[in-house]
C-alpha cells in the first residue's frame, strides 16, 4: 500500500517535511502507537548550488527523559541534483509515545545557497495496547 504526497509516492507510514537549512529543522513526535524508524532519507527537491558546502543532517531520538540518542546522519553534496535520494537504512530505533525525532542541519554556514530538500522517515508501527505503555493515560 502506498500513499501519495505531492509528486512523491511514498510507503504508508512515511513522514515528509520541508527542511530549513539551519540548525534544528524539524521534529516528529510519536503518538499513541509506538513506531520503529527503519530508514531515513534526504530527497533533493530542487538542485543545490553550493558545491563548496556539503550538508550533514543528523537524526536524533529524544526519549521521555530528554536523553539524546543519535539514530543516523546523512551528508549531502552541496551541488546535489534534483530528484537524488540519499538513504540510510537498516535502522531500528523504537519511538514510544511522547518521544520524538529531531532533525538537524549540522552545517549552518549555508547562507546564500539555493535549493530545496525534503526529509522522509520510513516508519513501521509497533502495535501495542496503549494501556500497557507507561506514558499513556487512557481517559473515558
Amino acid at each position: 500500500m502506498r500513499a501519495k504526497t505531492g509528486e512523491l509516492e511514498l510507503p504508508v507510514g512515511t513522514i515528509v517535511t520541508d527542511i530549513n537549512p539551519s540548525g534544528l529543522v524539524d521534529r516528529q513526535w510519536c503518538g499513541v502507537i509506538p513506531h520503529v524508524v527503519r530508514a531515513v532519507s534526504i530527497i533533493i527537491a530542487e538542485t543545490l548550488d553550493d558545491a563548496a558546502h556539503p550538508q550533514t543532517f543528523q537524526f536524533d531520538k529524544i526519549d521521555n527523559e530528554d536523553n539524546v540518542i543519535e539514530i543516523a546522519s546523512i551528508t549531502v553534496p552541496g551541488d546535489a541534483e534534483q530528484h537524488r535520494v540519499f538513504l540510510k537504512q537498516e535502522l531500528s530505533a523504537k519511538l514510544l509515545p511522547g518521544e520524538r525525532i529531531d532533525m538537524k542541519n549540522l552545517n549552518i554556514d549555508w547562507a546564500g545557497s539555493t535549493g530545496a530538500l525534503v526529509v522522509a522517515l520510513y516508519l513501521e508501527a509497533s502495535w501495542e495496547n496503549p494501556e500497557n505503555l507507561v506514558k499513556v493515560t487512557v481517559v473515558p
